[in-house]
């Protein structure tokens, strides 16, 4: 029974997520009027780019070592 709980739970985090942060970026993208660099804007890309970066390193670390991985 706590599988269904865990799956709306998910699905409405991952829907806050977009809500919050991707759908504002898509409106600013369709408004170059609304695309200037605001605090918030100025926020968004800094996390976006630490979490890229974040990423890449862990999908490399990821790549070079499987093993560990898998295991843990």
């Amino acid at each position: 029974m706590m599988v269904v709980p865990l799956v709306v739970t998910l699905a409405l985090l991952i829907s806050l997520v977009e809500a919050f942060w991707m759908l504002p970026a898509h409106v600013t993208a369709l408004n170059p009027r609304l695309n200037e660099a605001s605090r918030m804007n100025r926020l968004r890309a800094r996390f976006t780019h630490l979490l890229r970066i974040r990423y890449s390193r862990l999908l490399a670390r990821v790549l070079r070592h499987p093993g560990w991985f898998v295991a843990a």
